[in-house]
């Protein structure tokens, strides 16, 4: 399933956004909490439902691991909302 869907890239209008998965801990919450992941998620927006989705743990949210995650998943000249 991974070798699949990686020859896929989203096309279409894409929506993109981050989330933090991990556990309950004491300390700072989302972004910088040292006991969370960070995952960027890239959705197909097709109007009235929701097409294919790509996510993945990157290790920031710097413009290089976004740009790297846009080059693997989004097709050429797509329009990106986040």
């Amino acid at each position: 399933m991974k070798d699949r869907d990686s020859l896929y890239k989203l096309n279409h209008f894409i929506e993109m956004d981050d989330s933090y998965f991990g556990g309950s801990a004491s300390g700072k919450r989302g972004r910088g909490a040292t006991n969370k992941s960070t995952v960027v998620v890239a959705v197909e927006n097709r109007g009235a439902a929701a097409g294919y989705a790509a996510m993945e743990v990157v290790e920031s949210m710097h413009s290089k691991h976004l740009k790297d995650f846009a080059f693997r998943h989004i097709e050429d000249d797509q329009m990106i909302k986040n």
